[in-house]
């Protein structure tokens, strides 16, 4: 196995940024926003950078495979931004921001961030499996402008705050963005229209996310602890660590988090979007979905694998939640 290769840069709203890539991993930059790597396997671009509105709100799409293990650490600049993350890759790829390791993706439920452009963070793709995202940097002024920030008391204040800077937010991908995010990947960074397809979609998820930045959501940002989320995420590592079992029950979850049942369920609805039960449930539907596409277990065998009593009650879940029938 090769060893993992740390490669520092930073974003900025105009495409500069990209030049490192190419003096360092002698990427090739076409009209200043198509980036393609330099991976020997592919004659398709990587990256997209458009300027969305001048001076005040750029995207950057990334849409490759990783096929040599490597680690994106973004270093901190004093540009008065935020960085909004939406990933969608196929599989987990891990966000470490502040120490703390994310896993991101289709496979995570954590596809959604907010992180302030003077903190650091670094990525680390999964090898050989599709690596989606789509990052919008965006001026915390015009953000500002947008936003019902003046009765909010310590709230968005504080996150907007030039002498904090310690906007760092994890959370799901409303469905809203789901579905701009989920057509926009239908299509190929290089086709035709390409372009005005992603502008569109850019403007629909900034008026998505003006919406979720001023709802009650964010009225518990400041309140919920970095420490608080990273114990829930350790917690949803451990519940997902075996699916074959029944859900152990949200009480022994809270306690091996050493918190109360109530802010359990609070933390991690205000990070998933959904109970512990329910994630749980769908996630075992998942593996179940992957168990039948094998074509070598029955729906029994199944039901069996995953301790269900019910072949019955199963077969009518596994129907109604995925829509599949057996």
């Amino acid at each position: 196995m090769k060893n993992q290769e740390e490669f520092k840069h930073v974003f900025s709203l105009t495409p500069e940024w990209q030049e490192l890539f190419v003096q360092e991993l002698g990427a090739k930059l076409v009209e200043n926003k198509y980036l393609y790597m330099p991976d020997g396997t592919s004659y398709n671009p990587a990256s997209l950078t458009l300027q969305i509105i001048p001076d005040v709100m750029s995207v950057i799409l990334i849409d490759t495979i990783v096929t040599n293990p490597a680690k994106l650490t973004r270093m901190p600049t004093d540009d008065d931004l935020w960085i909004i993350y939406y990933d969608l890759s196929n599989k987990m790829n891990t966000h470490v921001i502040n120490g703390i390791a994310h896993k991101i993706g289709m496979d995570s439920n954590l596809g959604f961030g907010i992180v302030d452009c003077n903190i650091k963070s670094s990525y680390i793709a999964r090898m050989n499996e599709s690596f989606y995202s789509l990052r919008l940097l965006i001026k915390k002024d015009f953000l500002k402008q947008l936003l019902n920030i003046k009765d909010r008391e310590s709230t968005l204040t504080d996150l907007f705050d030039e002498n904090k800077n310690s906007m760092f937010y994890y959370s799901y991908i409303d469905s809203q963005s789901k579905i701009v995010l989920s057509a926009l990947k239908e299509r190929k960074l290089d086709s035709a229209s390409y372009e005005f397809f992603l502008t569109a979609a850019c403007y629909r998820l900034l008026t998505y996310l003006v919406d979720r930045l001023n709802s009650k959501e964010f009225d518990r940002v400041s309140l919920v602890k970095n420490e608080d989320i990273e114990t829930i995420i350790q917690s949803q590592e451990f519940l997902l660590s075996d699916l074959t079992k029944p859900f152990i029950g949200i009480r022994e979850l809270a306690e091996r988090s050493n918190m109360s049942l109530s802010k359990y369920k609070a933390i991690y609805k205000h990070v998933y979007g959904t109970t512990p039960a329910k994630f749980y449930r769908n996630e075992r539907l998942n593996l179940a979905k992957e168990l039948l596409n094998e074509g070598i277990y029955s729906v029994n065998d199944v039901a069996e694998l995953l301790h269900y009593e019910n072949p019955a009650y199963f077969r009518k879940m596994y129907e109604t939640l995925l829509k599949i029938k057996k």
